[in-house]
């Protein structure tokens, strides 16, 4: 009964916030006070399942990312764990689903990749210490047969490898861009990775399953040979041949 109760003055304070895909929300005006129905409603919610409340939300974020009526809602508490609150009809109430956890997390953005209603979920994490050091997306995707999140890939940002004492050290750095790239109608993660100073493009591409980087030239190869003015494809190929060496 509880958590319907406060399932119902969630739908209303993120009603409150006057958009569908609000993105991630500052403790400010409408956002405090979902802020704290949030962490109320994790609270009671992982109690009552025998597990650690943990003590701070310290991130938050509304999309509508699957086909429900309500828009979903990502928390992450103690900057380490992430939860996605997804509208559960037959019970009436927003019900659990633990996303990343371990190390530093925030809540990154929603890609719109394929048709329809699903959103693909970006987790940002940190993780590594003094000699290697990682940040990048885990991206989550909703999964209709089994009424949850599901993660579908990883897309490293940043990297800092500095190898044993003396060696030289390694820095690559990822920007993400969005564009339709193959035939077929989702469309691709398309990535600007920087080492060492000298740039090139990465792409992934969705297909049904993973999200997962393309590494086969005969994928850009297709495409170039029906779009042979594809800078993307062309790029996306040169980019796979700087890297093989």
């Amino acid at each position: 009964i509880e958590t319907q109760n406060l399932s119902t003055d969630l739908v209303a304070l993120v009603g409150e916030l006057k958009t569908v895909n609000p993105g991630r929300v500052k403790r400010e005006g409408a956002g405090e006070r979902l802020s704290d129905y949030v962490h109320n409603y994790l609270v009671l919610y992982l109690l009552d399942a025998g597990r650690d409340p943990g003590a701070k939300l310290s991130d938050l974020a509304v999309w509508d990312t699957n086909p429900d009526n309500e828009p979903e809602i990502f928390a992450v508490l103690d900057g380490s764990r992430a939860f996605a609150l997804f509208w559960e009809k037959t019970q009436s109430r927003y019900q659990l689903a633990e996303l990343a956890s371990g190390g530093k997390i925030e809540m990154g953005a929603a890609l719109d990749l394929s048709p329809g209603p699903e959103k693909f979920i970006a987790v940002r994490y940190e993780r590594g210490g003094d000699l290697y050091e990682e940040k990048g997306y885990q991206l989550y995707r909703w999964a209709q047969a089994q009424l949850t999140y599901e993660q579908v890939g990883v897309i490293p940002l940043e990297i800092k490898d500095r190898g044993i004492e003396g060696a030289a050290s390694v820095s690559l750095t990822r920007s993400l861009d969005v564009d339709t790239i193959d035939l077929d109608p989702d469309r691709e993660v398309v990535v600007t990775c920087t080492v060492s100073g000298k740039s090139h493009v990465d792409v992934w591409d969705w297909d049904g399953t993973s999200l997962s980087r393309v590494r086969d030239p005969a994928w850009f190869e297709k495409i170039l040979a029906k779009k042979p003015n594809s800078d993307r494809a062309a790029e996306g190929l040169f980019g796979l041949g700087i890297e093989r060496g």
